[in-house]
């Protein structure tokens, strides 16, 4: 059970530590952030706070009972696996951003959507705190490195890491529940 909960509060600190370093470089170098780069930040926070949520129910659940620690353990693993799709979105979202940069000519054909970065249905975080969530940049040109690693490979080792730790989780679950 202590295991269970350490990979989930991992799968929560690792994307909230890559929130903070994307904020620090739009504030501290003066990079501001794409299209791109707000939709990976979003998905990185969704990460963060979908393990954030099942470590809160699996942390509440008490071995004694099995049948509440089953149901609980359950509800944890549905809030890994939705993190684990968010992740994955966050990813597919890197590579592509990355792909648009690695053209020599990028600065003249990148393809980067202007507006607001949210589906229509989903509040508009850019309204909301647009200190935080305003695409003021573009695409193409220079993305934020940090030791010599540009800040979207920081993303997809997040997403990695995520599904990873899911694939974990779940399996330990699976295998705790099937020993009771």
């Amino acid at each position: 059970m202590i295991y269970k909960n350490r990979m989930l509060l991992a799968s929560f600190v690792v994307p909230f530590i890559f929130f903070v370093a994307a904020i620090f470089y739009q504030y501290m170098f003066e990079m501001p952030p794409c299209f791109k780069c707000i939709q990976q930040r979003s998905l990185l926070l969704l990460t963060g706070f979908l393990s954030l949520s099942g470590w809160f129910v699996i942390s509440s659940a008490d071995p004694i009972y099995p049948r509440g620690y089953i149901f609980k353990s359950t509800v944890s693993s549905m809030f890994m696996v939705a993190s684990s799709v968010a992740a994955y979105f966050a990813y597919r979202i890197a590579s592509e951003h990355l792909a648009l940069n690695e053209n020599e000519l990028s600065f003249l054909f990148s393809v980067c959507e202007s507006g607001s970065p949210f589906p229509e249905w989903l509040p508009q975080l850019d309204e909301w705190l647009p200190s935080l969530f305003a695409a003021t940049g573009s695409c193409a040109g220079d993305i934020a490195t940090a030791f010599n690693i540009e800040m979207p490979y920081f993303v997809m080792a997040s997403a990695l890491f995520t599904g990873i730790t899911a694939a974990c989780f779940i399996t330990q679950t699976i295998l705790t529940i099937k020993n009771r």
